[in-house]
């Protein structure tokens, strides 16, 4: 269930078909429609979700157990989401009307696709046969970190581990799964031609026998890995980067809500239009690319009602390949009350001036970051 607010000018591309609206409305189009209309079509939304309902409908009694979490947290998130888009829209329509309509159709629109994108996710996860849970016990795998420290830290950034394999055959699948699921998840598998940033996958690398799988934390401080169709594989350790790479970076933007030059609050128009919100602009662009980045927010932020709209809007936004749900409400979390870290380890209240040098409670590291070792262990 999406929210479509009075007043929007459009709605996405996948919502309809391409025949003029007023065609659409008449008579003689419903009650003779184009012979296309009940073709399959899996760009648009009404047939995903209906492929979606049929999955879970083939085994409905353990499906939904995998998906209505899911869903609900989807759904709650937006009802959370309500009030704040009303106030933002009221105060938008109090100078520009055409602004308040853009808004409100931007903010469907991208929930909409964002629910098209949840749906193709778990339908994904349904077509996916289970791996043979008889498969020898060298291909299974099982990865922990304290659960005081998880709870602290999240430690939802891949970590990649490396796997030597005797054999990598051409059907060799790599799956994970969080000790709370009861479905494995396929891993996207990567070659070294392809561009790709702090997302959950593997890579071969056939001339050595290694496997190169990134993965990180989600609803709990365990998950497993399974290598199918694989004859033997061994853990050999966690590579020193993501991916094995050679060299790592890091990026930081300080003062997002300070500076009145660089438009904060203002309406979102896009990455490469100067009349948005440049910090806002800086972090799209980021995310775009998935190239990470950590971002400094002024607790004397300018404008301050719009301001933290727009920031929760952007680190909301879904991102081009998609982010685990349980990540999006993480981020979601941030309000003028939210408590952030600086260089020195303290904490600081938003909206305020007044620091501490030790967190209430674990959210408060939220905006922190650093590495704790990881145990591997072989399933028996």
């Amino acid at each position: 269930m999406t929210p479509w607010y009075l007043g929007i000018t459009k709605t996405p591309r996948s919502y309809y078909r391409g025949t003029d609206i007023k065609t659409q409305l008449s008579l003689d189009y419903h009650f003779n429609p184009p012979h296309e209309t009940f073709e399959l079509a899996p760009q648009l939304a009404w047939w995903k979700f209906k492929t979606f309902q049929d999955l879970v409908r083939k085994d409905f009694g353990s499906r939904v157990k995998v998906v209505q979490p899911v869903w609900t947290a989807f759904e709650d998130h937006e009802f959370r989401d309500q009030p704040m888009v009303k106030r933002a829209t009221f105060e938008l329509w109090k100078t520009d009307q055409d602004a308040a309509r853009a808004h409100l159709t931007q903010y469907c629109s991208d929930l909409a696709i964002q629910a098209c994108q949840e749906a193709d996710k778990l339908s994904e996860i349904l077509r996916n046969t289970t791996p043979d849970d008889n498969a020898s016990p060298d291909c299974c795998f099982t990865i922990s970190v304290e659960e005081s420290t998880w709870k602290k830290w999240g430690f939802r950034y891949q970590v990649t581990y490396m796997f030597k394999l005797s054999d990598i055959p051409a059907n060799v699948k790599v799956f994970r799964r969080d000790a709370t699921a009861t479905t494995w998840t396929p891993l996207e598998t990567k070659t070294p031609g392809d561009f790709f940033n702090g997302v959950q996958c593997v890579r071969f690398d056939r001339s050595k026998g290694e496997a190169y799988v990134s993965v990180g934390f989600g609803r709990s401080n365990t998950l497993h890995l399974k290598f199918a169709n694989a004859p033997s594989v061994n853990f050999h350790s966690a590579t020193k980067y993501y991916d094995n790479r050679k060299a790592a970076y890091t990026l930081s933007n300080d003062n997002w809500g300070k500076q009145t030059s660089s438009n904060p609050g203002a309406q979102w128009k896009g990455m490469t239009d100067d009349a948005s919100d440049k910090y806002q602009a800086s972090v799209n662009a980021c995310r775009t690319f998935r190239i990470p980045v950590t971002i400094a927010i002024n607790s004397r932020a300018v404008d301050r009602s719009l301001m933290w709209y727009r920031m929760r809007e952007e680190l909301g936004r879904q991102t081009p390949d998609g982010s685990p749900p349980s990540t999006r409400r993480r981020i979601l979390a941030i309000t003028p009350s939210m408590r952030f870290t600086d260089t020195k380890g303290r904490f600081w209240d938003a909206g305020t001036t007044s620091s501490r040098n030790s967190p209430k409670s674990p959210t408060d590291n939220m905006c922190s970051h650093s590495y704790f070792p990881v145990a591997m262990k072989t399933q028996n």
